[in-house]
């Protein structure tokens, strides 16, 4: 991802590249399912407090076609990810201190599939979260898309927003 992609006032300067949106996930809502109707954009919540690897994520999230929704602490992830429904989330673990165990315990409980993306690696993630993908820091972004597809393409990804 370029930095150069990204306009100065935050708005996206291209349409997104192929990538993991159109292959066997929900197309983005520019894309036709093929049936006449447009497909929804899939909401993703990144839990981030760093600024770039947050950015880099909600880019690639975008690049997809899809919508990106960001917190940096444990209480607006907690907040969001309690009164908004999301299609998918990327966690980082250590939140400046916090660990983000139990947002995943509310995002589990409301059957929203989600990932770990940390600088501990498995090792940081308890046994519980064990069945879960781990991406370990730094990772690259085509990593990144390959794990965030393969999450969305589990049960239908949709089923967490109802």
């Amino acid at each position: 991802m370029d930095k150069g992609q990204v306009q100065s006032s935050g708005q996206r300067a291209r349409q997104p590249r192929t990538g993991w949106a159109g292959v066997n996930s929900a197309p983005s809502a520019s894309q036709d399912s093929g049936s006449g109707r447009q497909a929804p954009q899939l909401h993703i919540l990144i839990v981030e407090d760093e600024l770039l690897p947050a950015t880099l994520l909600e880019i690639a999230v975008m690049d997809a076609g899809h919508v990106a929704h960001k917190a940096a602490g444990l209480s607006k992830a907690m907040a969001l990810a309690s009164a908004e429904p999301f299609d998918a989330a990327v966690l980082d673990v250590n939140l400046a201190g916090e660990f983000v165990f139990p947002l995943a315990a509310l995002l589990r409980k409301r059957g929203v599939p989600f990932l770990f993306a940390s600088g501990y690696g498995r090792a940081g993630v308890p046994p519980e979260y064990q069945d879960c993908t781990v991406l370990q820091k730094p990772y690259a972004t085509d990593v990144f898309n390959d794990a965030l597809r393969t999450l969305l393409q589990g049960p239908d990804p949709a089923q967490a927003r109802r």
